[in-house]
Formats: structure tokens, C-alpha cells, sequence
């Protein structure tokens, strides 16, 4: 079931009467990535596949999409800037990912592809 959350962690909802999601809601009001994608993660099980976007400190290299099949990321695709992926992990996965990141992030943002506006 899509919940309709957009995909900036203001806690602004896309649209009015979206039902709430608590992965979503967990990272509400948290900027840095390192703190709010462990709260995320926390909160939907371990299985579970979710939707990220990744930003990099500069454009992708061949050696950041072959980290992220290495943590299990699949559907692996541009994300509308030179520095930014979109890809799917198990919530383990992703909290793995970002716990041993490399220096290279900038940003994570869990998202609803669904239901994203922006």
C-alpha cells in the first residue's frame, strides 16, 4: 500500500489524505542521513525492501554502483543528477550501507516511489 509521503523529510505529506507510513515517519525532522536512516530502518523490518535515493559528494563512479550491488542494492538507476542513484535495498541492507559508508555520501532519503511529488 503506497503511502503517500513526499520525499523530503520536512513531514510534509504530498498530498492531504495520505495514509502515514512508519518508516517515513520515523526520519521526520532529522537532517543528517547517519542519524535518520538507523531511526527508518528501525522501524519497518529487517526484510523489508525499501526505496532510497543515494547522493554522492560528486557524479557516480562505476566503483559506487559496484558498492551498492556488494550490500544487495538492486534496480540501480539515475536519479535526475550526475551525483545521485535511486536503488532498492532490504532495510538491513541500507543500514549497512550507510553505517559502513566510505565518505562518498552526502545523502539517503527512504521514499515511496509511488507517492513522491518532488
Amino acid at each position: 500500500m503506497c503511502a503517500c509521503i513526499d520525499i523530503n523529510v520536512s513531514g510534509n505529506n504530498s498530498l492531504d489524505a495520505c495514509s502515514e507510513s512508519a518508516v517515513i515517519n520515523a526520519g521526520i525532522g532529522i537532517a543528517d542521513f547517519r542519524d535518520r536512516i538507523p531511526k527508518q530502518t528501525a522501524a519497518s523490518r529487517p526484510d523489508s525492501v525499501l526505496d532510497v535515493v543515494l547522493t554522492f559528494a560528486s557524479a557516480v563512479t562505476q566503483s559506487d554502483r559496484d558498492r551498492i550491488a556488494s550490500y544487495n542494492g538492486t534496480h540501480v538507476q539515475t536519479a535526475g543528477t550526475a551525483a545521485s542513484l535511486k536503488a532498492e535495498f532490504t532495510a538491513q541492507d541500507v543500514f549497512n550501507y550507510v553505517t559502513d559508508d566510505t565518505g562518498r555520501l552526502s545523502d539517503v532519503v527512504i521514499y515511496i516511489p509511488a507517492c513522491t511529488i518532488g
